[in-house]
C-alpha cells in the first residue's frame, strides 16, 4: 500500500431497471468479511464510512488503496453486486523515482546545470534529465539524496570527466578522462551518495575506446580501437617534399601506411625509416607498393618493423640476398604500408 490512496467511483445502479438512489457500498478485506478501510481524501486522513451510502444519482465515490472485497446494497440491503479482488492501489505512489516531481504520467522537462568540479546534479527539482553546459573538468558530483538516484547528462559541449575512487567510468581506467562531444548522453548512478558510475552514450551512436587502453584477458573483448596520423621519418638533417602516414588500430593489431619524398637526405637514414607510432613486438614485414629515384638500384625492396622502425631491406640482383642496402637518398620516394602486433 502506498502512502497516498486513488479516488474511485462507482454507478450509477439500479435496481429491478429503476435507479437505486442512495445505494449502499461495503468495503471489505479481498476474500473475506473483513472491514478494510476506505477513506474521503486522498491522503488517507478521514475514514470514509461503513458503509459508504451514494447520492441521489446512484453513484458512490471514495479513495481507496489495495485489494478489496466490494458489495453494492440498494437502499433495502438487498444485494446488486458482489466483486472480489478489485485493485485500487494508489498507482503513482508506486513508481521507483528519486527526485523530481512527476507532470502528467512521466516528466520529461529538463533543467540546465552547468559543469563544474563538483556539480550539485541531485539538486534539481523539475525532471530527471539536465543539459550540462561548459567544458569544466569534473572529478565528481555532490552528495546524492541516496543510492540509486540517478540523473542524465546530455553535454553541450566538450566537458570533461575524470574517472577516479569517487567517479567510476565505464572503459576509463581511474585518472584517465573522458572529453563528451556536443549532445552525448551520460547516466549517472548512485552507487553510494557520495560514489557514482558514469555510462556513456555517444550521440552520434558511435563506440568511443577510452584514450588509454584498458586491456583485457579475455578473448572474445575489443578493449580498443583508435585511428590517427604518425610523421615517417629519416632523422638527421633531412628534409622532405612529402612525409605522410596514417594508422589504425584493433586491438593489439596496428595498420600503417606512409608516403615519404626525401628533398635531401643530409645526415638521415639511408634505410631505417622511424616514427612509428606504437612499437611493434616483433619482426613484421612491410610491403613496398611505390619505390622511386632510391639511391641503389634493386630488384626487390620490402620493409621489416622493428619496434618503432621500419628497416628497408632489398635486392640488387635477382639471385642476391635481401640486405640493408643504402637505398634512400635525395629525392627518394617510398610508399609502404603493413601491419604488426604491439608490443
Amino acid at each position: 500500500m502506498g502512502t497516498t490512496a486513488q479516488f474511485k467511483f462507482f454507478g450509477p445502479f439500479f435496481s429491478a431497471g429503476a435507479l437505486a438512489a442512495a445505494p449502499k457500498l461495503y468495503h471489505y478485506v479481498a476474500g473475506t468479511t473483513t472491514l478494510k478501510d476506505a477513506w474521503t481524501d486522498r491522503a488517507k486522513t478521514v475514514t470514509a464510512a461503513q458503509p459508504i451510502v451514494g447520492d441521489a444519482n446512484g453513484i458512490v465515490s471514495a479513495y481507496f488503496d489495495g485489494l478489496y472485497k466490494l458489495v453494492v446494497k440498494d437502499s433495502s440491503d438487498v444485494t446488486l453486486y458482489t466483486w472480489d479482488n478489485v485493485d485500487l492501489e494508489e498507482v503513482i505512489d508506486a513508481l521507483p523515482i528519486v527526485g523530481g516531481n512527476l507532470t502528467g504520467g512521466v516528466n520529461t522537462a529538463r533543467t540546465t546545470v552547468a559543469s563544474a568540479a563538483n556539480p550539485d546534479i541531485f539538486a534539481i527539482t523539475i525532471g530527471n534529465t539536465i543539459d550540462y553546459t561548459g567544458t569544466a573538468t569534473c572529478t565528481g558530483f555532490a552528495a546524492s539524496p541516496q543510492a540509486g538516484a540517478q540523473r542524465t547528462l546530455v553535454c553541450a559541449g566538450a566537458a570533461v570527466f575524470t574517472a577516479g575512487a569517487t567517479m567510476l567510468i565505464d572503459g576509463v581506467t581511474s585518472g584517465n578522462n573522458y572529453t563528451a562531444v556536443a549532445g552525448d548522453k551520460l547516466t549517472v548512478i548512485a552507487v553510494t551518495t557520495t560514489v557514482f558510475r558514469l555510462s556513456i552514450q555517444s550521440f552520434s551512436g558511435q563506440y568511443r575506446f577510452p584514450e588509454t587502453q584498458v586491456p583485457s584477458a579475455h578473448v572474445n573483448t575489443l578493449d580498443d580501437y583508435e585511428e590517427g596520423p604518425w610523421t615517417p621519418s629519416v632523422g638527421g638533417t633531412a628534409t622532405y617534399t612529402a612525409q605522410q602516414g596514417t594508422y589504425t588500430k584493433i586491438g593489439r593489431y596496428v595498420f600503417i601506411r606512409c608516403t615519404l619524398v626525401i628533398n635531401v637526405i643530409g645526415t638521415g637514414s639511408t634505410s631505417v625509416i622511424s616514427g612509428l607510432p606504437f612499437a611493434a613486438s616483433s619482426n613484421s614485414s612491410m610491403y613496398v607498393g611505390k619505390s622511386t629515384t632510391l639511391a641503389t638500384n634493386v630488384v626487390s625492396i620490402a620493409g621489416t618493423a622493428l619496434s618503432t622502425s621500419i628497416e628497408l631491406r632489398s635486392r640488387t640482383a635477382a639471385a642476391a640476398s635481401d640486405a640493408v642496402n643504402a637505398v634512400l637518398g635525395n629525392g627518394a620516394l617510398i610508399e609502404l604500408s603493413g601491419g604488426f602486433e604491439v608490443a
